[in-house]
């Protein structure tokens, strides 16, 4: 825990599995692995109501992976409706530390240069 970011590391030794939601306001979220950066933006609605507890942002992890997901309001559908939920995923090469200092060097102008869904 950082005072501005919340990492989770996958450990491939670990006997139990670990899950936390979150409600993002910012919109985005990143997973980091050995220098590759997958940065995915989302949009946040804040009149809207969330599911799991107000979760927009839910990751994931076991002893074999990761996973980042991100949820849309909820929605009540007639038949015949549909919903959309848009990421923009971008896909970087990062020199990024653990710190949240490093995290806004090397992430933010990645963020801020892809465009909001």
């Amino acid at each position: 825990m950082g005072r501005s970011y919340i990492q989770l590391r996958q450990d491939p030794t670990a006997t139990t599995k670990q899950k936390a939601g979150l409600l993002n306001k910012q919109g985005w979220a990143a997973y980091l692995l050995n220098g590759d950066a997958l940065i995915i933006r989302y949009p946040y609605d804040p009149a809207a109501t969330y599911s799991d507890m107000g979760c927009n942002t839910e990751t994931y992890t076991d002893p074999e992976m990761v996973e980042v997901e991100t949820l849309g309001p909820l929605t009540r559908l007639e038949p015949g409706a549909h919903v959309e939920h848009a990421e923009i995923w971008t896909l970087a090469k990062v020199d990024c530390g653990p710190d949240d200092a490093d995290i806004d060097s090397a992430l933010l102008p990645l963020v801020k240069a892809a465009a909001r869904p």
